[in-house]
């Protein structure tokens, strides 16, 4: 496990509420690490500093000549909120499933339908 340098690193805890939890990892890790979540369980990914889903789509992006405003993204839970404020603020359209998470929702450009109901497809087809 620690013979190369680890992407991620996952704690969980059995009982506590999932923010609650990724709130502990937070404090206990301060800005030596970015931590979010994913899950409804109360499991905490915790990323080198400054490594979000952000900072890999704005690579990914950049290689392919475009910015923020060409950018759709979709997402339902915290651990999308970095992407859904680097595409918003630069103009793009950050996509919100119905059952996301509310701190996803805040940040949301649009909410569409949930996963059972198609709603990426259904959004898409708006375009």
């Amino acid at each position: 496990m620690t013979a190369a340098p680890a992407a991620k690193l996952l704690a969980r805890h059995e009982s506590m509420a999932p923010d609650a939890f990724v709130e502990l990892i937070e404090e206990i890790v301060g800005d030596r690490a970015t931590v979010t979540h994913s899950s409804s369980d109360a499991l905490a990914e915790i990323s080198a500093p400054g490594v979000t889903k952000a900072s890999g789509l704005a690579a990914v992006a950049a290689r392919h000549g475009l910015g923020p405003a060409d950018v759709v993204v979709f997402g339902d839970m915290p651990n999308d909120i970095a992407a859904f404020e680097w595409v918003r603020d630069g103009g793009g359209r950050a996509v919100a499933m119905a059952h996301a998470h509310p701190d996803l929702l805040a940040v949301a450009t649009d909410v569409t339908l949930g996963n059972d109901e198609d709603g990426v497809a259904a959004f898409l087809a708006t375009l």
